[in-house]
């Protein structure tokens, strides 16, 4: 019982000392010149690259496969990879709450593509990968007036999931979080009318079905194609990237539709494997803005 007890109290102060840095980061992305708070989030990502061998490790072991890159090329992928991420977390923080900074700093491109599939009623599915700065991708769609429902993960830490919960709902976005009632949330979100966006690009476990991406068998998670199959919502591919420093430019391109036949899971076969083949497409283009330290093949 005192082990259980020990072991507990290390797990609350380590939140609590995780939760305190996030909101000593935040207080600095917010007060900090610009440019010192873009090298403070580069540095911060380069940092958890010298240190977290494993991460390193796993970023490299997926690099080295997937792109074809070796020594030197293969290690400045995952520095800008881990640098990029650090860039994630300042900007996230230095924009939020200024609406002005979105419209100013962030080019959206083939909204009509959005327009036209709302236009037919069934509501929209957007899926997206962890690709540039994933998270203003979705604060910007809700800033243009989308009603728009991201299905999150939540996170263990309870202050920092409770704070990233606020961030999102105060940019205008209506979470889904996964398990429980998220199926029911999302089907409503669709009938509805409303967007429903969601980031399918990591490992998906015993749940998920095996595809290939970037040439390697991989778990994809399924939901994406069950909804697409379910509804006859339109799936629309949407990423960002960023241009340079502080500025991003969305991408949403034309909508397809999931297949329906006698065959349920060579539907969403065909449906997973069209999705993975986009990441590829967009991850070769922006290879240090994806986060490669993500155990994607296990």
């Amino acid at each position: 019982m005192t082990g259980g007890r020990a072991g507990l109290r290390g797990c609350r102060l380590k939140d609590r000392v995780e939760f305190s840095a996030f909101m000593a980061l935040r207080f600095l992305a917010r007060v900090l010149p610009e440019r010192v708070g873009e090298l403070l989030g580069r540095g911060i990502g380069l940092l958890s690259y010298a240190i977290l061998g494993d991460r390193r490790a796993t970023a490299l072991g997926n690099i080295r496969p997937a792109l074809g890159l070796e020594g030197r090329d293969a290690s400045a992928v995952a520095k800008a990879s881990f640098a990029h991420l650090g860039q994630v977390g300042v900007e996230m923080l230095r924009f939020a709450g200024k609406q002005r900074l979105f419209g100013e700093r962030i080019t959206v491109r083939g909204r009509e593509h959005i327009d036209r599939a709302l236009a037919e009623g069934r509501g929209v599915l957007l899926f997206t990968a962890h690709l540039g700065n994933w998270e203003l991708l979705g604060r910007t769609l809700a800033g243009l007036g989308y009603r728009l429902h991201p299905i999150v993960q939540n996170q263990a830490n309870s202050g920092f999931n409770n704070e990233l919960d606020r961030l999102r709902r105060q940019g205008g976005m209506q979470p889904i979080a996964r398990g429980g009632t998220a199926v029911r949330e999302v089907l409503r979100a669709l009938k509805g009318g409303d967007c429903v966006i969601i980031v399918a690009d990591q490992y998906a476990g015993r749940d998920g079905l095996v595809v290939p991406f970037f040439g390697r068998p991989a778990a994809t998670p399924r939901g994406l194609a069950v909804f697409a199959r379910a509804t006859g919502a339109p799936v629309i591919p949407i990423f960002i990237h960023r241009t340079r420093p502080g500025y991003h430019e969305i991408h949403a391109l034309p909508p397809f539709y999931q297949v329906k036949t006698d065959d349920a899971e060579a539907d969403i076969r065909t449906c997973l494997e069209r999705m993975n083949n986009q990441f590829e497409t967009v991850i070769r283009h922006y290879p240090g803005q994806w986060l490669w330290m993500h155990r994607r093949w296990k």
